[in-house]
């Protein structure tokens, strides 16, 4: 399965797939610029299911985050392994995405 989406609270929660293969990065792609567009400021990237990550996905990412703050938007990121925040990290996108290790403080919607 790929990223599935939606809005709650007028924040754009998007949920990662278990596996972020090319199938799911080629989705990724073609769907982030009308991510950008919603009428939102707040994107939240939900790592929870993902166990796998395809190394190719880290440049996706940093094209929709650069995509985002043109606009003013914020990004999240939240629910990632250890092995994804050190992957996350290494270029310093993990700071970029705002990771936040307890969400429910900041978002209490995702309780």
């Amino acid at each position: 399965m790929g990223f599935k989406n939606k809005i709650v609270e007028n924040t754009h929660l998007i949920l990662c797939p278990q596996e972020i293969d090319e199938i799911a990065i080629k989705q990724f792609s073609l769907t982030k610029s009308l991510w950008v567009k919603k009428a939102v400021t707040t994107h939240i990237l939900d790592f929870s299911e993902t166990t796998s990550c395809n190394q190719k996905f880290y440049r996706v990412l940093i094209e929709f985050v650069t995509e985002l703050e043109e606009q003013n938007k914020k990004i999240h990121s939240i629910h990632l392994s250890e092995s994804l925040k050190g992957n996350f990290g290494q270029g310093g996108l993990l700071k970029k995405m705002h990771y936040h290790q307890n969400p429910k403080e900041i978002f209490p919607f995702l309780a």
